[in-house]
């Protein structure tokens, strides 16, 4: 039986939909008319038919009806029925694979007698690509010359994920690997790797990874994993086709002496079945990269490169949509996920790795103001970072639970009737019914609202009457509650800002509960002191250009007070390189960290330089500084101090604020930013 494209392409959404698809939501999402979906209905019903299936058109909306085996089955020969026509998709995948494959020149003729199109089908096909894969692909279409792929191999290889990732799903590998292996999944599974990975070599790959994965102190996400899967598989594939990355840009030297470039060897080694030493040693570096990248847990140090520009774009972002959408998250974990997510995501983004997100769709329709304004913030904030959909698909998750989390928050409320009596207590039945996030509701009259400020006490006001010109806000509904009034308060309270939440209901503690608050907050006042009193402004000459030099003047004047070993914190530091010192863009500061055995105590210092330095920052590039802030600490810490001197780091970068003060160079101005900081961190709680 043949099926159309489009056909084939409705299949696929109503099945792998929970719930119907309305006909306009069809239409939009294939970017036809409405009626053109309509017109594709009596092929749909045909081939359900035949799979003892039945297409259900009810009040516009479709879907699909019939035992679970069947619609299980229907899924896996859905590929295998013949296909009149190329998708759009298709066409493009064949295009760029041609392209990726070719070393010379394609012509467009050549492309569309192979596709069965006109050549200007094909032509549009390309520009759908470039405008698809934006600035990170670039496609030479002179006339009369034909057309080529100007990429590296590293370039050519993201090209290859992204097309994996938009024509296989991870529940899809799942399947292929651990559930079902049968002839017909390996058979889907092949056409949909598009002949640009191997499914055999897949499953040899799969299998090396998961023996390394189980060595691993941290284990993966499973979103992780198995985009290290595809990016290792795509890796050997190239090997296999004497396609070698040629260079690399950055720095390599701390990937080739680290403990991912000796697994990447022995991963590689085992997959290819080559001895070690012949194996080139870019693509060693290639794939231990990938296995660094793919790692969701930072090393011991106290707040790394990637920890810093985490905090530093976490704490932009959450700003940006606090200000966008006039909301307040004051929910900490809100932070917190940011920061562990975006530390992974950075690694990714910088390396052109990408991961797919199997609910972007449902994301984007489901939150799209969320969506559209975070994918705005993201543009302005992750300057010179290329943010695809998927990613910024995870960032509106996480805004979005912080939003649900406050909304189980508990509100108080004021309704406002004629009389206080009678219809408002039908209104108050409905209201209780319909959000219990309310834990205080009051009924009221409009001469007691009007008379009284009691209105001053309740988060929420809302009236069956017009109260006319009043010095407060309220929401006007029917005394019988419609669904639009029901709308309009919902949307109302997840935007309303946390911060002016009253009534809370108190959490109750035990004894030893409230004791250990209570120790931790001691020992975390005593650190604060300390740090206070022995922060210090302290200008530093150094007649040298070498970074080894000014690290050993600072570390002999911070740790000249105690019984620390200057040296061992010098070598130490300086082992750590780019992560443990960097310039912070848009400023003219540079911060060195370090926890180390030699340092018996946590120490801030800030230092004036009599001469500005150049120093590699958070963006890659180098920067002119004049101040540099050094903060030490002991290899062992508790959890209390982790926390303290991870906020300390924070401040630096806090706000707009904080690089003007601390460039001052104020001692006094600069104690009184930490104290003032300090007084918020033991407010929101230790």
């Amino acid at each position: 039986m043949l099926v159309s494209a489009r056909g084939r392409l409705i299949l696929e959404k109503l099945l792998v939909s929970s719930f119907p698809i309305s006909i306009d939501t069809m239409a939009k999402t294939l970017g036809v008319s409405s009626r053109t979906i309509r017109r594709d209905l009596d092929e749909i019903t045909s081939i359900c038919t035949d799979y003892d299936l039945k297409l259900i058109i009810r009040n516009n909306t479709l879907s699909i009806d019939g035992l679970e085996k069947n619609i299980q089955t229907f899924k896996w020969h859905l590929f295998d029925l013949s296909y009149s026509e190329f998708t759009p998709l298709e066409r493009q995948n064949f295009i760029l694979k041609q392209l990726i494959k070719s070393n010379d020149t394609l012509t467009i003729t050549s492309l569309a007698n192979e596709l069965n199109v006109t050549e200007s089908t094909i032509r549009a096909d390309l520009l759908k690509i470039k405008d698809e894969y934006g600035q990170s692909i670039k496609i030479d279409t002179k006339r009369g010359t034909g057309i080529s792929l100007i990429a590296t191999e590293i370039e050519k290889r993201t090209i290859i994920r992204n097309m994996v990732h938009n024509t296989i799903s991870t529940p899809l590998l799942v399947q292929f690997l651990y559930q079902n292996d049968t002839d017909t999944n390996r058979l889907f599974i092949k056409d949909r790797l598009l002949g640009l990975i191997d499914d055999n070599r897949l499953i040899i790959v799969d299998q090396e990874l998961k023996k390394w994965h189980e060595t691993q102190e941290y284990k993966l996400a499973d979103e992780s994993y198995f985009t290290l899967l595809v990016h290792v598989s795509i890796a050997v594939e190239r090997i296999k086709e004497q396609e070698l990355v040629k260079v690399y840009d950055t720095n390599i030297e701390d990937i080739v002496e680290s403990d991912e470039y000796q697994d990447a060897i022995q991963i590689l080694s085992n997959i290819m079945d080559t001895p070690q030493t012949d194996l080139p040693e870019n693509e060693i570096i290639y794939v231990a990269q990938y296995l660094r990248s793919a790692k969701l847990k930072d090393s011991h140090h106290l707040i790394e490169r990637d920890t810093m520009r985490a905090t530093n774009l976490a704490q932009k972002l959450i700003h940006r949509i606090q200000n966008d959408l006039d909301y307040h998250f004051n929910d900490e974990t809100l932070l917190k996920g940011l920061i562990t997510h975006l530390r992974s995501a950075l690694r990714r983004l910088d390396q052109n790795m990408m991961i797919s997100n199997p609910l972007i769709d449902s994301i984007k329709e489901e939150h799209g103001l969320l969506f559209n304004t975070i994918s705005k913030a993201v543009e302005d904030i992750f300057v010179d970072i290329y943010v695809n959909e998927d990613e910024i698909g995870y960032l509106v998750l996480h805004f979005g639970a912080a939003i649900i989390q406050s909304q189980k928050k508990k509100f108080s409320c004021l309704i406002v009737c004629s009389s206080g009596i009678g219809t408002s207590k039908m209104l108050l039945t409905r209201i209780q019914k319909t959000f219990p996030q309310f834990s205080k509701l009051k009924t009221t009259s409009v001469f007691d609202v009007l008379q009284r400020d009691d209105h001053q006490l309740y988060d929420i006001i809302i009236s069956t009457l017009d109260l006319g010109n009043v010095n407060f806000d309220y929401l006007l509904v029917s005394p019988i509650l419609s669904n639009q009034d029901i709308e309009n308060i919902t949307s109302h309270l997840s935007l309303m800002n946390v911060n002016s939440l009253r009534y809370e209901t108190p959490q109750s503690v035990s004894l030893n509960e409230a004791m250990d608050y209570f120790e931790t907050l001691s020992k975390t006042s005593t650190l604060m002191s300390q740090l206070i009193e022995d922060f210090e402004v302290r200008m530093l000459t150094v007649n040298s250009n070498s970074i080894e030099d000014y690290i050993r003047a600072m570390c002999l004047v911070a740790m000249t007070q105690s019984e620390s070993e200057p040296e061992l914190v010098v070598k130490s530091m300086l082992n750590g390189g780019h992560k443990n010192s960097f310039a912070i863009p848009n400023t003219h500061l540079a911060f060195f960290h370090e926890r180390s055995a030699g340092i018996k105590k946590s120490t801030l210092k800030v230092f004036p330089l009599t001469q500005p330095i150049q120093i590699l920052g958070l963006d890659n590039r180098n920067h002119w500084v004049n101040t540099f802030i050094l903060l030490l600490a002991p290899e062992k810490l508790e959890q209390y101090e982790l926390e303290l001197l991870s906020f300390t780091s924070s401040l630096i970068i806090d706000n707009e604020e904080a690089p003007g003060i601390f460039e001052m160079g104020d001692q006094n101005e600069i104690t009184t930013y930490l104290v003032s900081r300090y007084r918020g961190f033991i407010q929101k709680g230790v």
